[in-house]
């Protein structure tokens, strides 16, 4: 059975949503070790809320900004092969909660100005 069977029948039985609020808790148990080394050795960084960042992502804390970081940086450099960065506005569409777009200013600067856009007005709000 794969993934999209079992969330359609859990959707008939009418307990997805309380089958993702158990494996939201499962990953936050599965994750706090590393979540908190992530929390004592990056401080300053903001992070969205747990749920926020399950439902865009997986829920390390690492994975979500180091990794995204990265995946960023390899974002741009593809973007770069065809256009020039400066002074343009830059858009993520369906941010989320901003995973990749959080890393633009630092990694392109260029007087660019950079817009995030969800359908999901918790993504933004955070």
């Amino acid at each position: 059975m794969n993934k999209q069977s079992i969330s359609s029948l859990l959707r008939k039985l009418r307990i997805l949503h309380l089958a993702d609020r158990i494996r939201f808790y499962l990953q936050k148990a599965k994750n706090s070790k590393v979540n908190k080394a992530f929390r004592k050795n990056f401080p300053e960084v903001k992070l969205p809320p747990d749920y926020l960042i399950y439902e865009s992502f997986q829920l390390n804390y690492h994975k979500y900004y180091v990794e995204s970081r990265e995946s960023a940086r390899n974002l741009i450099a593809l973007f770069q092969k065809h256009i020039d960065l400066n002074d343009k506005k830059i858009l993520d569409w369906g941010c989320g909660p901003g995973r990749m777009i959080r890393h633009f200013p630092d990694l392109v600067g260029n007087g660019c100005e950079y817009y995030g856009t969800d359908y999901n007005p918790r993504s933004i709000d955070w």
